[in-house]
C-alpha cells in the first residue's frame, strides 16, 4: 500500500481541478483535499472518502478555510498543492496551509509575480504553463520566469510521452473527459450558450456545439 501522499487542489469543482484530481486519483495520489464552492456534485463521484478525500469549502473564508484542511490533513503535511484559479492571491492562503519548508504550489496564470511577502520562504511557486508544451519556454512578458531553463525546455518531450498515454488511458476506459451538455442549432446555439453561461447554468457541465446541425450548413 503506498503510504499518503497529500494534495490540495483549490478551485477543484472547476474542469481544471477535476481533471487534477483525476490524475492524482490515476496515481494513487490520497488524500485529495478539494477546495472547492457551490458546484460539487460532479467532484464529489472523483473522491474516495476512504481515503481521506475531501471536499472544503472556501466561501467561509481564508482562515476557516485553512483550519479545516490543516483538520482533514490531521497529523499529515502537505507539500503539494494546486491552484486551478490563480486570480486574486488564491495561492497566498495556500502557501500558508503547506508545510513551510520544501513544498510546491502549482499555479496556473503566467500574469503575477507571486512574490508577495506573506508567503513562507520555504514554499515555491511554480506555473504549470500549457505554453511550454508547445514552445520549451515562457513566454518573455511572463514576470516570474523559471530558475531551470533545461526543465522547462524539455516540456515538448513530456507532453509528447504525455498525451499519448493520456489516449490510451481514454481509449481503455480507465480516464473520462468532464462532463457535457449539447446546445442544438450548431451555431446558431452560440448565444443561447452564452446566454446560459451567464445565466450561471454551466458549472460542473461544458457546452458542446455540433457544426453540422447549423442550419447554413449543408
Amino acid at each position: 500500500t503506498a503510504p499518503p501522499l497529500p494534495l490540495i487542489v483549490y478551485g477543484a469543482s472547476s474542469s481544471l481541478g477535476c481533471f487534477a484530481i483525476k490524475l492524482a486519483r490515476t496515481s494513487n495520489i490520497h488524500p485529495i483535499i478539494a477546495i472547492a464552492g457551490s458546484s460539487t456534485d460532479y467532484l464529489q463521484t472523483l473522491l474516495n472518502p476512504s481515503k481521506g478525500d475531501t471536499v472544503i469549502d472556501y466561501r467561509h473564508g481564508p482562515q476557516a478555510m485553512k483550519a479545516a484542511v490543516k483538520e482533514a490533513l490531521g497529523s499529515l503535511e502537505a507539500y503539494h498543492a494546486f491552484d486551478a484559479i490563480s486570480a486574486n492571491g488564491t495561492w497566498v492562503p495556500l502557501t500558508q496551509i503547506v508545510s513551510p519548508t520544501k513544498s510546491q504550489i502549482s499555479v496556473v496564470s503566467g500574469a503575477n509575480a507571486y512574490n508577495e511577502a506573506e508567503i513562507p520562504e520555504g514554499v515555491k511557486i511554480k506555473y504549470v504553463y500549457v505554453g511550454t508544451a508547445h514552445y520549451g519556454a515562457y513566454l518573455p512578458t511572463m514576470p516570474k520566469q523559471p530558475a531551470d531553463m533545461e526543465a522547462v525546455e524539455s516540456a515538448k518531450e513530456f507532453a509528447y510521452v504525455f498525451f499519448r498515454y493520456i489516449s490510451r488511458m481514454l481509449a481503455r476506459g480507465e480516464f473520462e473527459g468532464h462532463p457535457y451538455t449539447v446546445v442544438p442549432g450548431g451555431l446558431g446555439g452560440v448565444e443561447r450558450g452564452l446566454n446560459m453561461l451567464k445565466a450561471g447554468q454551466a458549472k460542473g457541465t461544458k457546452f458542446i456545439y455540433r457544426i453540422a446541425e447549423t442550419e447554413s450548413v449543408k
